[in-house]
């Protein structure tokens, strides 16, 4: 359907049809009456001249309007986004032509702002999806445009203020200010210590607002500026130096008693038989001690690199506790301990990789043998509880229970650190390395499982490990014998 647009008023047409037409009506009557022509032959051709004129006036004039309607209907839809308007009915030949060239401009225009259009969409996507916090500023360091990243960072009300209101950092706004009076970049280190400390690497770069095309419009500089999260690096690069130096220290100690000893024995020990073998038992001592700090440190190596790798193996709780203890009953009976294994429930296969889960109860029950009583019973306690507060997750909880010294509140959340000990002197004594409970941290990590420590200073300690039990395991339990869930420690 056409659109129907005013036709010019008449009197517009018929004073430019005079004004047209004027010139060749006088040039005839003036033929006329020099005798050129007839004058009746002059007057009818007068008549015929000004009538055509006043029609082919009339058509342009109608032409023009409805060109005029249409490119305003055109200019209106393009800043609506609407569809063009109907294509309007004209008169004469060169207004279709104009028009056809109006209507191929106006499909130029769209396809281009379309494109426009579809670029913007796209960097605002990109933007959108950006982990990193992203944020442009003005010449007067107003937030203009920030992703969702920067917004759950800074706040709701970031957009459209100055950047001091929202990140009170001196280092960032001084680089933010060096950037908008003319600097290229900066990049400097924001530690944010609320909620949580997070370290950020923050990077300001110059920023030139294009939207203006105009060839004579000046550049506006803004900036930009992102956020890289860099917690975890420096965290890692803090536990790497850490594990340096207590591997150095724990290393050092045996290297130079078996430094001293030998020396010691090439010279005023080289023909005291008895001295020398008091020197070779405690050489042997130190290296044996040194072997088993390789070998857990290898091992905590190993755990690690498969940390991130979810076990496919189905584990035999109970037959692996029989396993672990049958291989520790010597050793407990050196210190005069027996070793019970209680398993309250019929326990279903957790999900996980054998060989560490024997090395978690392993390590546990070693230390349950090192730090408890001499003569004292441990008990190793076998029960399905729940995973989760709401019920919907079971587990299969295993606790290490002996009586001994027990250990403070206050060192229980240090626990799993690496080469952390309560009572080092004593435990390096009877040889331990710091790492045992490290291991178990990392293993039950890969297998989604947690363990809980209760202690109490001179009655002795429990040690609880929680093995998430396959969604689709089959087992038949009374909900009322289902051990609650001990508190998981904070590590």
């Amino acid at each position: 359907m056409t659109k129907a647009y005013p036709a010019p008023p008449a009197s517009r047409w018929i004073s430019r049809s005079v004004r047209f037409a004027a010139p060749g009506v006088v040039a005839l009557l003036i033929f006329a009456a020099i005798g050129w022509i007839d004058f009746g032959a002059a007057a009818a051709a007068s008549l015929v001249f000004a009538l055509g004129v006043a029609v082919f006036v009339r058509g342009f004039d109608r032409d023009g309007a409805a060109l005029k309607g249409h490119l305003r209907a055109l200019a209106d839809a393009g800043s609506n986004h609407a569809p063009p308007p109907p294509r309007p009915p004209l008169v004469t030949t060169h207004g279709e032509e104009a028009l056809s060239l109006v209507r191929r401009l106006d499909q130029t225009w769209r396809g281009r702002a379309h494109g426009v259009a579809r670029e913007r969409d796209r960097f605002t996507a990109i933007v959108s999806e950006l982990a990193d916090p992203l944020i442009i500023l003005d010449a007067a360091r107003v937030v203009r445009i920030a992703n969702p990243s920067a917004i759950r960072l800074l706040g709701e009300r970031l957009i459209d203020r100055d950047l001091a209101d929202s990140l009170r950092h001196p280092d960032v706004l001084e680089a933010v200010d060096d950037v908008l009076a003319g600097e290229r970049s900066r990049k400097i280190e924001m530690t944010q210590p609320v909620p949580i400390e997070r370290v950020f690497e923050v990077r300001v770069k110059e920023f030139h607002d294009e939207s203006d095309t105009a060839a004579a419009a000046p550049r506006v500089r803004m900036a930009l500026v992102t956020l890289h999260d860099i917690t975890a690096m420096k965290r890692s690069e803090n536990m790497r130096a850490d594990f340096v130096a207590n591997a150095s220290h724990e290393l050092r100690t045996p290297l130079s008693t078996l430094i001293g000893f030998l020396e010691t024995l090439r010279g005023p020990a080289r023909d005291d038989a008895e001295a020398r073998d008091r020197f070779l038992t405690i050489m042997g001592e130190q290296a044996g001690r040194m072997a088993r700090l390789v070998d857990d440190l290898l091992s905590l190596s190993r755990i690690e690199l498969e940390e991130h790798t979810t076990p496919s193996g189905r584990v035999d709780v109970v037959g692996v506790l029989g396993a672990v203890i049958d291989m520790l009953t010597m050793r407990a009976k050196e210190r005069g301990m027996a070793i019970d294994l209680v398993v309250r429930d019929s326990l279903p296969r957790v999900v996980g990789d054998d060989d560490q889960i024997t090395q978690v109860f392993q390590n546990l029950i070693v230390n349950a043998i090192k730090y408890a009583r001499a003569g004292t019973p441990i008990t190793v306690t076998a029960c399905l509880t729940d995973m989760t507060e709401t019920g919907s997750r079971r587990a299969v909880a295993v606790s290490v229970a002996d009586i001994g010294d027990g250990i403070p509140k206050s060192h229980i959340p240090r626990l799993t650190e690496r080469f952390y000990r309560v009572d080092p002197g004593r435990s390096r004594a009877i040889g331990g390395t710091g790492l045992g409970l490290a291991i178990v941290k990392h293993i039950l990590s890969r297998h989604s499982g947690r363990l809980a420590v209760d202690s109490v200073v001179g009655a002795g300690s429990t040690f609880t490990v929680l093995l998430p039990v396959p969604l689709d395991a089959e087992f038949d339990i009374d909900d009322e014998t289902v051990e609650p869930a001990p508190e998981p420690m904070a590590t």
